[in-house]
């Protein structure tokens, strides 16, 4: 299983368009997720990370979602994507943004979507495939 921190940031909606902004925290320089072997697993690398939680994790197999508390003072210690180079060593976990973009119908009218999901970050996984699970899962919630 793959565990995800992640949290959303506002981005303004145009007329019939909306932009949200989702923060992961990935590994290797923002190109692939961590993986765990359980739910105890995801919440041992909140805590050793000092993640700040905004609520439990979230489990839609083969991920595990953590929900960040994007205003705790933490998250100012750790990197940002733009702050490291794809080769830089040694490599290190970041905060990487990416935009989704639907409109009323909730249709992809940019193509910024199917560009995320040539980005592989897990076995097989996208980001695309990611936003995608972690969406379907908070619309339900």
């Amino acid at each position: 299983m793959y565990v995800i921190p992640i949290f959303e940031k506002v981005v303004n909606a145009l007329d019939t368009t909306t932009i949200r902004q989702f923060w992961m925290l990935l590994e290797r320089n923002g190109t692939y997720c961590t993986s765990v072997e359980t739910l105890e697993d995801a919440v041992t690398y909140a805590t050793d990370n000092d993640i700040p939680l905004a609520s439990e994790p979230v489990v839609a197999d083969p991920f595990i979602f953590l929900p960040v508390d994007s205003k705790a003072p933490a998250l100012d210690l750790f990197y940002t994507w733009n702050e490291t180079r794809t080769d830089e060593q040694p490599m290190r976990a970041v905060w990487r943004p990416f935009l989704w973009v639907y409109d009323t119908a909730q249709e992809d009218i940019w193509g910024t979507n199917a560009y995320l999901r040539q980005i592989v970050v897990a076995d097989k996984k996208s980001v695309g495939d990611v936003l995608s699970t972690y969406l379907a899962l908070i619309k339900g919630a």
